[in-house]
């Protein structure tokens, strides 16, 4: 519902003390065809209308209203005059939805002219609702119902936060944050084919800027990642971080973070390169700190034929009765802390396949297990898990699957601590941007650490130099992995990529350069939980250039000032 002007002062005490840029309380009368050029009120500003037919924007009883849109972008649409593109410049409008949420339309922001689709910093509603930045689609549904929302959309330094309150959002709440877009701006409202009425459009004449929760460049001595930044990204005041350790260290180098000391093979023999007994003679062999376990009919063997690195391979072939399978003894783990287990498996090209398993020997419990495809190539089996709460020991298996007598191959073992640390932000709904580059080559995993509380956490791991499946969010429920959302990027080698998440309730939704990849809508594990980071699974593999983090929808409520 329209307030009269009187009545929306009387609402916000702090209304009268602020200057305003431009400011359109919409409290004059104008017929539709009749509203170019006029003066705002109570000003200052001067609106430019395009209204092709001449009955789609009127102004009236305290609103703007687009009642009979021409089904054309911008058309109607009024613009306001030109500003310099200043971080913290924000404009902020009101509207009333009678149209619907289905049809085109509204836009709101910032345009970088006065006609057509606006395109510079603008949200947008309908079929595909979202966010137009730079003359870049990102899909972002944040209009839901027919009621009332207020946008604010802040310019930065480049790029624009973008902040809705109503319908789902019952306060100020950060949906989106872009870093591209450095020209002259207009103020914008306009539509497609979405009926809406506008209380307001506002332009103060003072900045404002979001404070984040953690900003860090890295742009320090080569070290030890110590404490985060204090100044933001758009020079706004920030408070300071201390990065903490969970597993291997994490290094700055040349202003960017890397995995630091390469880590301790912990699987013995991993190689399966010593053994007793003779390769390829079709019987079983006894492997240097593998326990072997055939059972009826089944043979494990060291062969050279088919191999992934150095001069052996074992070869499994399944028996007629009981599981064939190696293990290694024991391998010490710190609970909670991140590990990459991997193997390198080989089918027969029939039906014979392996299965790779992580076991928690202390809670007598599988952490991990997947199966390699039936395929005679090399495969990679791996995953990243966090040592279980009480768990001191992992023990590595390989298992021949399928029917007697089927056979697959496994070679090149690996269990490593993750080099990992964190922060505690203090907010478990969090709008993240980090910046990360790929390594040159290799397949070791790496990416952002969400939500975490000892073996309980999320994982945005990127799997680079793989086919299929290289972006996955993956939930670690008290270690266990589980692949909760999954996409084919296809990351190319040695390029700089901006992930952004966002991690509200029971939703995280994750970015790559600005197109959404992952989705996920249920996510009940550690929904409290306040810390977030960055971990790699290798020495000097990608880097984590910089990283910058916001409450999703606290902290916010000088906005209602404006």
């Amino acid at each position: 519902m329209a307030h009269s002007h009187r009545a929306r002062q009387l609402l916000n005490p702090l209304f009268s003390g602020i200057k305003y840029l431009l400011r359109d309380e919409f409290t004059d009368t104008r017929a539709a065809g009749s509203v170019d050029g006029t003066a705002a009120t109570p000003g200052p500003g001067t609106r430019t209308v395009v209204d092709t037919d001449g009955d789609a924007l009127s102004v009236g009883s305290g609103v703007a209203s687009f009642a009979n849109p021409n089904n054309a972008y911008g058309d109607p649409g009024v613009w306001y005059g030109v500003l310099a593109h200043t971080a913290g410049r924000l404009v902020i409008a009101q509207i009333d939805l009678s149209g619907g949420v289905g049809s085109a339309g509204p836009y709101l922001g910032w345009d970088d002219n006065q006609n057509g689709s606006p395109d510079m910093h603008v949200l947008y509603s309908g079929a595909n609702p979202g966010i137009r930045n730079n003359s870049v689609w990102i899909a972002k549904t944040w209009l839901t119902t027919t009621t009332t929302y207020t946008v604010a959309i802040v310019l930065r330094t480049a790029g624009a936060y973008y902040f809705v309150k109503g319908g789902a959002y019952s306060s100020w709440t950060l949906i989106y944050v872009t870093c591209t877009g450095t020209g002259n701006v207009y103020p914008v409202m306009t539509t497609y084919a979405n009926a809406y009425d506008s209380d307001y459009i506002r332009v103060p004449d003072v900045t404002y800027l979001p404070t984040p929760t953690c900003y860090d460049t890295f742009t320090r001595s080569d070290g030890a990642l110590g404490s985060s930044e204090t100044t933001g990204p758009d020079s706004q005041a920030t408070p300071q971080r201390t990065w903490t350790t969970i597993g291997g260290d994490l290094d700055i180098a040349s202003n960017a973070v890397q995995g630091g000391d390469a880590q301790t093979e912990l699987v013995q023999n991993s190689g399966v390169e010593s053994f007793t007994g003779t390769e390829d003679d079709g019987t079983s062999d006894d492997f240097d700190n593998w326990l072997e376990t055939p059972n009826t009919g089944g043979i494990i063997e060291a062969v050279t034929g088919v191999k992934h690195g150095g001069s052996y391979a074992v070869k499994l072939t399944k028996g007629s009765a009981g599981n064939t399978f190696v293990r290694q003894t024991g391998i010490a783990v710190t609970a909670a802390k991140l590990y990459w287990g991997a193997a390198w498996v080989y089918g027969d090209g029939g039906t014979g396949t392996a299965r790779m398993a992580l076991f928690d020997s202390d809670n007598v419990q599988t952490v991990f297990t997947v199966d390699g495809a039936t395929t005679a190539a090399w495969q990679l089996l791996s995953a990243v898990v966090a040592a279980p709460t009480g768990c001191s020991e992992l023990v590595p298996y390989i298992y021949a699957r399928a029917g007697t007598g089927d056979v697959c191959y496994a070679d090149d073992f690996s269990l490593v601590e993750c080099h990992a640390e964190y922060i505690d932000v203090g907010d478990a709904d969090v709008q993240i941007v980090a910046n990360v580059t790929t390594p040159a080559s290799g397949t070791a995993p790496f990416g952002l650490i969400l939500r975490r509380n000892g073996a309980i956490q999320w994982l945005v791991q990127i799997t680079p130099g793989t086919a299929g499946t290289d972006l996955e969010l993956i939930e670690l429920d008290d270690g266990a992995p589980t692949s909760r959302a999954n996409a084919d990027v296809d990351w190319t080698a040695d390029t700089q990529y901006e992930i952004q998440v966002s991690c509200s309730g029971d939703d995280i939704n994750v970015y790559v350069d600005n197109a959404q990849e992952l989705t996920y809508g249920t996510c009940t594990v550690g929904q409290a939980n306040t810390q977030f980071g960055y971990f790699d699974s290798a020495e000097g593999n990608a880097t984590l250039d910089d990283i910058l983090i916001f409450a999703k929808d606290s902290g916010y409520d000088d906005l209602s000032k404006y």
